[in-house]
């Protein structure tokens, strides 16, 4: 099996590096290319995606894998958000499209990290991510403490406390690993 990642270009900067589109296990496979056809030169080697040295297994190796690296304190990722809503919402049933908080020994992106793993594991991802990216780029509201986001998160009706529960857990620290590991195995 091979792995592909995809770095986008233009007019993005160069630090977009960090938003990453990883296109991963089944990505422009072996099956992929027979379906593009081995004559299709939209896609080349070296400019628009490079192949990764140790492939990366699926978690569903019957669909193409397509992962996000992103930060909500990156301002290119939040340009991209709307872009990429409007493409997740329309993929077809053989895509599988997952989403990891970048890191990069970055202090406050880790901070977001937590925060990203914290809403997901209090099953608020879908109502609080689009908000918490407004606030911190549109309305620069200052979210980078825990009891910040807590305090952030009231007006979505969760309690300061769950929130900050959810923050230090067990299961959101073991997610920050697994997702910094994830980062490292796509070259990130």
């Amino acid at each position: 099996m091979a792995c592909t990642k995809v770095r986008l270009s233009g007019r993005l900067s160069r630090s977009l590096v960090w938003v990453v589109l990883l296109l991963g296990t089944a990505c422009l496979q072996a099956q992929t290319r027979e379906a593009v056809g081995a004559e299709d030169s939209r896609y080349v080697e070296g400019v628009h995606y490079k192949l990764l040295q140790l492939p990366v297994e699926s978690p569903n190796p019957d669909k193409i894998e397509v992962m996000e690296l992103f930060s909500y304190g990156c301002i290119h990722c939040f340009r991209l958000k709307p872009w990429l809503d409007e493409w997740t919402s329309q993929l077809p049933d053989d895509i599988l499209f997952r989403r990891t908080p970048a890191v990069f020994g970055n202090e406050l992106w880790a901070h977001y990290a937590r925060t990203y793993y914290a809403l997901e594991e209090l099953d608020i991802l879908d109502k609080t991510h689009r908000p918490f990216f407004d606030a911190l780029h549109k309305r620069r509201v200052n979210l980078k403490t825990p009891e910040r986001v807590a305090d952030f998160l009231t007006r979505f009706g969760i309690e300061k406390q769950a929130f900050l529960d959810a923050y230090d857990s067990f299961s959101v620290h073991s997610r920050m690993s697994q997702g910094q590991a994830r980062s490292a195995l796509y070259g990130a």
